[in-house]
């Protein structure tokens, strides 16, 4: 349960994230704009969801504050001595201390990655994985039939992603608020926390990411590749058939963590999946991707590393929970002159740009914060397609730094039954798109 005197209640809300397991003048070819010109999205309409956009620095320019969001924010925890807005804060969930920061199990610590110690590396080895998959299926594992009528499937009508799972999670946590939990969905303050973002079901640490229950095996460059079966023909498997309930199979996106080398290169894309690349400034990595199906689409980025090692920034994370979240003033363990704690020169700050073009009208969203993780989610029509370009507007320096900047990227789509909101407010961007029915 979650106390309301804990000083680790960040730490608390970024367990309960990853539970939940952002009109100009024409250039020559197309008419290209950017979101930030269309004013924000308090007054959208279904139909011009097909354009909302939620973005760091759309929440940054709340200035700490929930006015106008709609369902109104008046608390996050039953007690909590902070206001809700403390955890708009740079230190809070959307920084680079929480869940989907360097610290966070979307890191290089956690289990994704191609380092020794990653679990990634060590799938596929000894007995073949894609036999243990099929037996999980077979056992009522997360791709089955079982699994996805609530005994444990995150892909099935009774997980995550279905209606009834979230307030039955609300009434076994009843010291969490619905004002946070809405906000963890679609369109929400918090939504690449949420069910739709890179923690959630269909990110990298899902049953589809390259830990996952699907069995598949990668290639050189993060292509699954068929050794017994794949659901749909092809020399690589790009999507997944899952039982939703008893009588409907739903079909996902896998998703790969891809070499960037070849994600570069990609025009064939989707999106689902990650890149961990290098980075100097003035560099422009651009990767691109389509959507198949009206969505949601997820784009995260940060520097993989920072100036500080884990133990200091778990540190810094319970100290900013004392006071608010507010930035601490000074370093644990450090004497001068590193004692006196910089939060912007701390990480490497990576940009991100998207641009997004359906029928041959081009829209550019921004997310260039300082001192956030920055992050794009936007709806976009079947048949979108998109450019993310990721930027390092700056990196940290310290006598004991040996790594290059680097970052990981991470494009999530949604699936087409959550392609709505139920919030409103000053976070949102209307980016004007054409709507499918246009």
């Amino acid at each position: 349960m979650i106390t309301s005197n804990s000083p680790l209640l960040a730490v608390s809300l970024a367990a309960l994230a990853t539970v939940a397991v952002a009109c100009g003048e024409a250039d020559s070819a197309h008419d290209h704009d950017s979101a930030g010109s269309g004013g924000k999205a308090d007054d959208l309409d279904d139909g011009a969801q097909a354009g909302v956009a939620v973005t760091a620095s759309s929440v940054q320019e709340l200035g700490e504050s929930f006015a106008g969001v709609e369902p109104p924010v008046e608390r996050f925890v039953v007690g909590d001595p902070f206001a809700p807005e403390a955890y708009l804060r740079p230190m809070s969930a959307l920084g680079p201390y929480g869940p989907i920061g360097a610290f966070g199990p979307l890191g290089v610590l956690g289990p994704v990655g191609d380092r020794s110690w990653s679990p990634t590396t060590w799938v596929g080895l000894g007995a073949p994985w894609d036999s243990f998959a099929g037996a999980l299926a077979d056992a009522g594992g997360p791709l089955s039939a079982n699994g996805a009528l609530g005994e444990g499937g995150p892909l099935g009508e009774g997980g995550p992603l279905g209606p009834s799972y979230w307030p039955e999670f609300a009434q076994r946590f009843p010291d969490l608020d619905n004002d946070f939990l809405t906000q963890l969905e679609p369109g929400g303050v918090f939504a690449p926390l949420g069910k739709v973002g890179p923690l959630g079901a269909l990110g990298p640490l899902g049953p589809l990411g390259p830990v996952g229950a699907h069995g598949y095996a990668r290639d050189e460059v993060g292509n699954y590749v068929p050794e017994d079966r794949c659901d749909h023909d092809g020399d690589v498997c790009r999507t997944i058939d899952v039982a939703w309930n008893a009588d409907e199979l739903r079909t996902y996106e896998l998703f790969e963590s891809y070499s960037e080398a070849h994600a570069l290169t990609m025009r064939d894309n989707d999106t689902s999946f990650m890149v961990e690349g290098a980075i100097a400034v003035d560099d422009d990595d651009v990767y691109a991707f389509t959507s198949a199906e009206d969505r949601f689409v997820t784009v995260v980025a940060f520097g993989i590393w920072t100036k500080y090692p884990p133990v200091t920034a778990m540190q810094l994370l319970v100290s900013a929970s004392v006071i608010g979240f507010r930035t601490p003033t000074f370093v644990p363990g450090f004497v001068f002159p590193f004692s006196f704690y910089d939060h912007d020169s701390s990480i490497d700050d990576i940009d991100l740009v998207l641009d997004i073009e359906v029928d041959g009208v081009r829209r550019e969203v921004v997310s260039d914060t300082a001192g956030f993780v920055d992050w794009i989610h936007v709806r976009v029509p079947a048949g979108a397609s998109m450019q993310a370009h990721v930027q390092l507007a700056s990196s940290w320096s310290a006598p004991w730094r040996v790594n290059d900047p680097a970052y990981r990227l991470f494009v999530v789509g949604s699936t087409p039954e959550l392609a709505s909101t139920r919030v409103r407010g000053p976070h949102q961007i209307a980016v004007d798109l054409p709507s499918p029915e246009e």
